[in-house]
């Protein structure tokens, strides 16, 4: 896997990002854009 797989992987499961983003703005003081930021930096950190 590449940063390109690891980027379509969160494409492909958005919907599933999106729901766990939700649970977690309920009393966050952060805005979804750094919930879904976080989503696409986490795997490809795992990469390298």
């Amino acid at each position: 896997m590449d940063g390109n797989d690891a980027i379509a992987w969160v494409d492909r499961y958005m919907g599933l990002v999106n729901r766990e983003i939700r649970k977690s703005m309920t009393f966050s003081p952060y805005d979804p854009e750094d919930f879904l930021h976080d989503a696409y930096e986490a795997p490809c950190c795992q990469l390298g």
